[in-house]
């Protein structure tokens, strides 16, 4: 959580304006991203650290590729 990786994300978003409020909630949890069609997960992304993000402009292409979510 607070490996080099970590702390160069923070420092590149603190440049940008990007600054942490108070905690809420259980500060130790890692985000995680899914792609979910019915009871399958098609795509996941598990973060290494907080700044470690998957290519957001890149994910519609590959999504249109794996098909439709299910339905909510």
């Amino acid at each position: 959580m607070l490996g080099p990786g970590s702390i160069a994300c923070s420092l590149r978003a603190a440049a940008k304006g990007h600054v942490l409020g108070r905690p809420v909630g259980d500060v130790l949890q890692m985000p995680g991203l899914f792609y979910v069609k019915g009871a399958d997960v098609l795509w996941k992304h598990d973060f290494r650290h907080v700044g470690d993000h998957p290519d957001f402009a890149a994910l519609p292409k590959l999504f249109a590729r794996l098909g439709p979510p299910a339905a909510a």
